[in-house]
């Protein structure tokens, strides 16, 4: 059994996911690859679990390489130590339960500043509102605003006839030029 977990540990590559490899007192047991760098260069290395409600290992999940009775105990090693772990979280539900009474007390008792902050709300509600019957506009001046508004909208009104373009075009006076071609030609017949 030893030469064959061994040379399970050697040659087989998972892929990263759990795969089972067998059976220790009815608990499975799996192997997953990992993949590390050693010395520049990558490799799989394999880890053995024992799977119940967690995952038990012993050595880290490693197997013994040179002992094959020790590779062998790997999974008997890692259900011993199942009993520690149970006294561990024994203890820490017995620390956790005597701070039951006090965490339920703080969380019954009632918060000290619940008024004060009720107060501050409403204070701030008011302030709020005073605030937006400043900003807003008061009516005679709103129907002032609505009138010059209509005032301007009549009074600037562009006209159809004078379009005045927004490219810069030369402005020729036809009557001018009209005057001194007449001059023009009085002078070359009067010569």
């Amino acid at each position: 059994m030893g030469v064959h977990l061994q040379g399970l540990a050697q040659r087989t590559d998972t892929h990263g996911q759990y795969q089972r490899v067998g059976e220790v007192y009815g608990f499975p047991i799996a192997i997953i690859s990992e993949r590390v760098l050693d010395e520049g260069s990558e490799k799989v290395q394999n880890r053995f679990v024992v799977e119940g409600n967690y995952k038990y290992k012993f050595n880290n999940g490693y197997i013994a390489m040179s002992d094959t009775h020790a590779a062998c105990m790997n999974f008997v090693n890692a259900l011993e130590k199942i009993p520690g772990i149970i006294a561990q979280y024994e203890e820490r539900t017995v620390k956790l339960k005597a701070d039951v009474p006090t965490l339920e007390g703080i969380m019954s008792k009632k918060w000290g500043k619940e008024d004060e902050l009720k107060q501050l709300k409403s204070d701030l509600a008011a302030l709020d509102r005073k605030i937006q019957a400043e900003i807003a506009p008061k009516p005679e001046q709103a129907d002032g605003v609505e009138n010059k508004k209509a005032e301007a909208n009549t009074i600037d009104a562009p006209s159809t006839e004078a379009k005045k373009s927004m490219v810069a075009e030369p402005i020729i006076d036809y009557t001018s030029v009209n005057v001194n071609l007449s001059v023009s030609k009085a002078y070359i017949m009067r010569h």
